[in-house]
């Protein structure tokens, strides 16, 4: 079992989890100025957050086993983590019926939030099936980025909001969309470390595009606004000061770009694709924190 579970890439989990705890926490700081007719389905909003991390996984098992019959992923990869299917631990067809069969689990918790909160949460629930079906040709076309911040940046808070208030509401991403570019973070660094090896797969991604320096910039540019996004947000009262705990994640940040400005060689940053997760997780995790103990201080 323990190889399976290894399979699904369990490091990359708060790239699905942080948007809908970080949405669950600002529900919970903005309760008191709901309209008196919503209530709180907290229950509905948890289910939320495990459906995403389950899709999350089964993404996870499908893009690997497209990156491995496409070639892209070999043993000549830096920072390799799918080692099971390259090393045969795991028949890359085995990969694809689990990665098949963790969607169907993700699809049933979708189709029973449907029941329980309404039709929007379907066409939130196709729209990420179907970007997680054909994320691998979606970043072999230099969308992957793109792919990745609307899936994790903007429908799983526009579910978990829905699903917890009965109310499709927009402004949540303002609160949300930092941790989405710090999840694009995540895939950014992946890609232009694999760089030489989805050239020679025909793979075009976003990095291979703007090239070296203009990497260094994005990945920058994004941990930065990120920050900034919080900064504005509490300034305009959307977020309550105590946010700024995220401060508190600037270490890890800052080393996070100090290894990208400094990269040389793709082995430079052969981890930096686990270090910008562990950056998501701490900064959604302090501004959760922050949500949550505002009410009481």
């Amino acid at each position: 079992m323990k190889k399976y579970f290894l399979a699904t890439r369990p490091w990359s989990l708060p790239a699905s989890i942080m948007p809908a705890l970080v949405t669950i926490s600002f529900i919970f700081f903005n309760k008191a100025i709901l309209s008196q007719s919503i209530e709180i389905d907290w229950v509905a909003a948890i289910i939320a957050l495990f459906g995403a991390a389950i899709f999350h996984l089964s993404g996870n098992l499908i893009s690997d086993y497209f990156d491995f019959k496409h070639g892209v992923d070999s043993h000549e990869n830096i920072g390799q983590t799918n080692l099971t299917i390259v090393d045969g631990i795991i028949p890359a067809k085995t990969i694809l019926r689990f990665g098949i069969i963790m969607m169907a689990i993700g699809s049933a918790i979708g189709l029973y939030l449907v029941a329980r909160c309404g039709m929007p949460v379907l066409y939130i629930g196709i729209a990420g099936m179907l970007l997680t079906i054909f994320y691998f040709f979606l970043k072999a076309n230099a969308l992957g980025d793109l792919c990745i911040l609307i899936n994790f940046g903007i429908l799983i808070p526009l579910g978990t909001y829905f699903c917890a208030t009965g109310v499709f509401f927009p402004p949540i991403l303002y609160v949300t969309i930092p941790t989405g570019f710090l999840v694009v973070c995540i895939l950014h660094a992946n890609n232009m470390r694999d760089r030489v090896n989805d050239t020679k797969a025909g793979v075009t991604s976003f990095a291979k595009v703007i090239g070296t320096k203009g990497s260094k910039v994005y990945y920058i540019g994004m941990v930065i606004i990120a920050y900034l996004v919080v900064f504005v947000n509490v300034i305009f009262n959307n977020l309550p000061i105590v946010s700024l705990i995220i401060l508190l994640s600037c270490p890890i940040a800052f080393a996070n770009m100090k290894k990208m400005v400094k990269c040389v060689e793709m082995t430079d940053i052969a981890s930096l694709d686990g270090e910008s997760a562990k950056l998501v997780m701490i900064f959604s995790l302090l501004l959760s924190i922050g949500n949550f103990i505002a009410p009481i201080i």
